[in-house]
């Protein structure tokens, strides 16, 4: 069985192309491509382990942690009994970090709580105190993966605290 020319080629996590064509032997193939993946493999297993330090550098830096107890407490308060139990997931402190970096403080995030309590429902982009349960939408991670849906609720939190 023959292949195309250039029909099929590895790509593996150095940059080393293996052009398929070249093996002749299908067990020659079959460990240069064992190979390639090996490689990849432990490549993405260090790119995870500098991931979860970095994660964790950034809790001790910034107060991750303490933010992210007060929306909880916050939340079932506000009678979301259910998020008591969730936990920081990387989705949660990367978001959580990356407002953070980029200068908001623990007074921001509680602005943005208090927001989140006020007006837990979301339609067409907006938040509102009133909805249908479907349209809640106060987890943490949502809220501050996007800068202006953070702000939005911060606002709503100022407004809530002049009262």
């Amino acid at each position: 069985m023959s292949r195309a020319k250039g029909h099929l080629r590895v790509v593996d996590a150095n940059g080393e192309v293996f052009d398929l064509d070249e093996y002749s032997d299908p067990v020659e193939e079959n460990r240069a491509l064992r190979s390639a993946l090996t490689r990849s493999e432990n490549a993405n297993r260090t790119l995870r382990a500098q991931l979860a330090a970095e994660r964790q550098k950034s809790r001790l830096k910034f107060p991750v942690d303490s933010a992210f107890e007060m929306w909880r407490k916050a939340m079932v308060e506000a009678g979301m009994k259910g998020k008591a139990r969730c936990k920081i997931t990387d989705d949660r402190c990367d978001a959580m970090r990356k407002l953070f970096e980029a200068e908001y403080t623990l007074e921001d995030f509680e602005l943005m709580i208090a927001g989140l309590a006020a007006a837990p429902f979301v339609r067409y982009g907006k938040r509102y105190a009133q909805g249908s349960e479907q349209d809640r939408q106060v987890d943490i991670g949502y809220v501050c993966e996007k800068a202006s849906r953070f702000e939005e609720a911060a606002r709503i939190g100022a407004r809530v605290k002049r009262q």
